[in-house]
């Protein structure tokens, strides 16, 4: 299993909207990222204003090649490093077949958060994944798809920047794992962990793969053949509850979706005739969240809450979650999503269920994003509801809550 305005405020907010600032970490993956510049930027709200910043680009130099990583043999490959705390670091990851590359990423004495974006270009301009770095814990493990024989570049960036000119020290280490390592299920109905049979597709044709789940899961699915397109659907094959999806690398080549208890459908297409196999994975994930605002948990400040929101929840369903600061402090919530299509949205309500100034915040597949408070925030109980802005979307989200 494998395991990112209305309503009346109290006194304390009234220069809120002054003080709350964002800063997107990645787009949504939802945009074509193909022959468009995808850059980092930050937007700062200040009473209705935007003001965009762009970064400075990452070393023109990256440093030395991470390791060649061949899947004749599975190996792993280790190196140690140095990320700067005043800027981006760029670290080169050169893969020689297509397989599934692991990261472990050991990084014990980072004073501050980092991101970790993995492009496929030193342009900086193709992300096919993106992960926090915390430092609640000091090892992370990453898995994405390589496409094909590719130079990967690991690119990593301060949360906060640190001028003492010093840097810190990270062991990463990578597996590449051969896709043509498989188990074969030769049925038309999708196993975890294990390959379906190889199959012909025509252009304007379609295959079905039936998919029976258990309870609450999380699942991604993936193939050897990234031009294929999938789409979910209902026992009937009748509603679709995900948009087409292409396993290209704007989708990281694979397609996430969150589903309940029942019987489901894929469908596979390809725009010309091309062979093809499937791979499943899925993961149990506990929802914690509250259904409404009077059963919303308790968050522990600083600790992680993973969540599902499934393809048949409606978009009138929230995730609702609540915080307390008994004094007052500055806030950061991280929000990272993994989804199949469209946006999750993230909201910010008061102790009265009153939305904040700064309320309404939305994020695509594979994207991160910081809410930050520039001043400190009252004490007092804050909720949090998350929910689908489109009905065809559905994946697993993290949402952290902490003080500064």
């Amino acid at each position: 299993d494998r395991a990112a305005v209305s309503g009346t405020v109290c006194r304390g907010f009234d220069s809120l909207l002054v003080h709350f600032f964002v800063t997107i970490l990645t787009f949504s993956k939802e945009i074509p990222m193909r022959k468009q510049l995808f850059t980092l930027f930050t937007l700062f709200l200040f009473l209705g204003s935007a003001i965009l910043v762009l970064p400075a680009k990452a070393s023109e130099t990256p440093p030395t090649t991470l390791a060649t990583l061949t899947t004749f043999y599975n190996e792993s490959v280790s190196g140690n490093y140095t990320l700067t705390g005043d800027g981006n670091t760029v670290i080169p990851l050169e893969i020689t077949a297509q397989g599934n590359v692991t990261l472990k990423i050991d990084s014990p004495s980072l004073p501050n958060d980092y991101i970790l974006k993995i492009y496929t270009d030193d342009s900086y301009i193709n992300m096919i994944q993106s992960s926090l770095l915390s430092t609640t814990e000091t090892s992370h493990s990453i898995s994405l798809t390589a496409g094909s024989q590719e130079n990967l570049y690991l690119f990593f960036s301060p949360t906060a920047k640190d001028t003492s000119g010093a840097v810190y020290p990270v062991t990463i280490t990578a597996t590449l794992k051969a896709a043509s390592v498989q188990n074969i299920s030769t049925n038309k109905t999708l196993q975890n962990k294990r390959w379906t049979k190889k199959r012909m597709v025509k252009a304007k044709s379609k295959h079905y793969y039936k998919l029976v789940v258990t309870g609450n899961r999380y699942f991604y699915l993936s193939s050897n053949n990234t031009y294929i397109n999938v789409q979910l659907l209902d026992q009937k094959k009748k509603n679709a509850l995900s948009s087409v999806i292409p396993l290209k690398s704007s989708n990281n080549f694979q397609a996430s979706f969150a589903l309940g208890k029942g019987t489901y459908y894929v469908a596979v297409t390809a725009d010309y005739q091309t062979s093809y196999q499937l791979y499943y994975q899925c993961s149990k994930v506990k929802n914690v969240a509250g259904s409404a605002f009077k059963n919303a948990p308790k968050m522990t400040l600083g600790k992680q809450y993973l969540g599902l929101l499934k393809a048949t929840t409606s978009t009138n369903t929230g995730h609702y979650y609540k915080f307390h600061m008994n004094q007052s402090k500055k806030l950061q919530i991280a929000f990272y999503v993994e989804n199949s299509s469209s946006q999750f949205q993230l909201q910010l309500y008061d102790a009265q269920k009153n939305p904040l100034p700064t309320n309404n915040y939305r994020l695509g597949n594979a994207s991160l994003l910081y809410i930050n408070s520039r001043a400190a925030i009252p004490s007092g109980t804050y909720y949090v509801r998350i929910s689908k802005v489109s009905s065809t979307s559905s994946g697993c989200y993290s949402l952290l809550v902490r003080t500064q």
